[in-house]
């Protein structure tokens, strides 16, 4: 029945739901409707947290790579062999939603095609960017200190106030 109408509307839906939780532990401890977990439960579908899924992450990270060049009118972006490092490191606590929110802010922040370290979250266990290499100063290697110069130039471009903005307050 519509909102304000007289008529019955027949229709034919099925909920796909997810839940970070174990709703039949909930349940028992009666925090959970028992009535709604059964209308709810009928196929589950067990799926592992991605920090389980570690194969899953170089996937997740090509599809939201995509979708966030080709929604921000950027070329099809990669990252660098330490970001991806990194990527696949983390243990992903706000699983799939935390990576693509993480891919979104790497493609909007870039002013490149290479996505490195220095374009990810500090949650992400970035300190420096040349921590991912593991490198004891960026100046021991000659990946570190081509990335460390490449550093102001990125600065230099696109967003700088924003840029420096995320840098002082450590996100």
């Amino acid at each position: 029945m519509r909102l304000g109408g007289t008529e019955t509307i027949k229709v034919d839906v099925r909920i796909i739901a997810a839940c970070n939780v174990q709703l039949l532990n909930l349940v028992r401890e009666g925090r959970f409707r028992e009535d709604l977990y059964h209308r709810l439960n009928v196929i589950a579908v067990p799926l592992p947290a991605l920090r389980e899924r570690k194969e899953d992450v170089h996937l997740l990270l090509d599809h939201f790579l995509r979708i966030f060049s080709k929604e921000n009118n950027r070329p099809l972006g990669r990252f660098t062999p330490a970001a991806l490092r990194l990527l696949v490191d983390y243990d992903w606590p706000g699983n799939v939603r935390e990576l693509e929110n993480v891919v979104e802010r790497a493609v909007v922040l870039s002013s490149q095609e290479l996505l490195d370290v220095d374009l990810l979250p500090k949650a992400c266990g970035r300190k420096n960017s040349w921590a991912a290499c593991g490198c004891n100063s960026p100046n021991s290697c000659r990946r570190c200190r081509a990335s460390t110069a490449r550093a102001p130039a990125r600065t230099a471009r696109g967003l700088p106030y924003f840029k420096s903005w995320m840098k002082s307050s450590g996100a």
